[in-house]
């Protein structure tokens, strides 16, 4: 039971440009717990630099961590201007 890095840490347009100083929005797909605690299903926003990589070092639960069985991630990708560059798209970490 441990938390890990999203495994793609950069994203581009889909011209091949990085996402640059935009964001990503990631949830989990349901309520879930590990070791008793809770996880709310709610967005997490997390902010990109200049090359589209995700600023910082944001952990999450790995899925097989998770209870119940079966949970996801759920990732929205948007440019600075707020406009959605992809997804939503299904991750497992």
């Amino acid at each position: 039971m441990s938390q890990v890095a999203l495994v793609v840490k950069t994203f581009v347009n889909p011209d091949g440009t990085p996402v640059n100083s935009g964001y990503i929005r990631v949830r989990l797909s349901q309520d879930g717990s590990v070791n008793n605690s809770q996880i709310q299903a709610n967005f997490v926003t997390l902010a990109l630099d200049s090359l589209g990589t995700i600023v910082g070092s944001p952990l999450f639960w790995t899925n097989g961590s998770i209870s119940p069985s079966g949970t996801y991630y759920i990732q929205e990708v948007y440019s600075a201007t707020g406009q959605l560059v992809s997804g939503p798209t299904k991750v497992t970490v």
